[in-house]
């Protein structure tokens, strides 16, 4: 009976301290925050990494429905989450003005997990990041940007250029987060690169 007792005791303990890991499974819904000593907030360069990109012939639909451009972006920590804070994370597809979409809420990414972003032109946050401008398919930029406080220096996390290339395809990191080389591949969105 003490062992019956002590298991249960334990399963309630895990479950209670695992509960901020877990992420709502209805879609929508904001993902509870990370405990606070888990989560990178400061960003710095090479903290997170363009994963995988579709410039043109999407078939992952956004959450208005349409096959729009998307960027994978991807969590490399084992143990770290990181978040894109509102108002001081920023998106772009141009180099040259790297401040161009304001992340406008924050959004948690977990260890070695994967956030999609769509590059829409429609400019809200519900379901999903939905950013200001969409992807060239003649190629161009793209660019996550942080700064802590107006004034302050801008840091690159991380960027990439991208040519034309095979439109039934994505262009992505393998393996994931590491390199600078981007290949055609599968597309992978939300999942490990192929």
């Amino acid at each position: 009976m003490k062992i019956k007792i002590g298991l249960i005791v334990l399963s309630i303990v895990m479950v209670s301290c695992l509960k901020d890991r877990i992420l709502p499974l209805a879609p929508g819904g904001d993902p509870p925050p990370p405990p606070l000593a888990d989560t990178v907030k400061v960003l710095t360069e090479g903290v997170l990494r363009i994963n995988e990109l579709v410039a043109s012939g999407s078939t992952l639909p956004d959450e208005f429905g349409q096959n729009n451009d998307w960027v994978e972006i991807f969590n490399p920590a084992f143990n770290k989450w990181v978040m894109l804070e509102g108002g001081k994370t920023f998106l772009s597809d141009s180099k040259n003005n790297p401040t161009k979409y304001a992340v406008q809420k924050d959004w948690y990414i977990p260890p070695r997990g994967f956030l999609i972003l769509f590059c829409n032109s429609r400019c809200v946050e519900n379901q999903s990041i939905n950013t200001s401008f969409g992807l060239s398919s003649s190629g161009e930029d793209f660019v996550i940007a942080y700064r802590s406080n107006p004034g302050e220096t801008l840091v690159i996390v991380d960027q990439m250029t991208y040519t034309p290339y095979d439109f039934t395809r994505s262009i992505g990191l393998r393996p994931d987060g590491v390199g600078t080389t981007y290949f055609e591949m599968i597309m992978t969105p939300g999942a490990p690169n192929q």
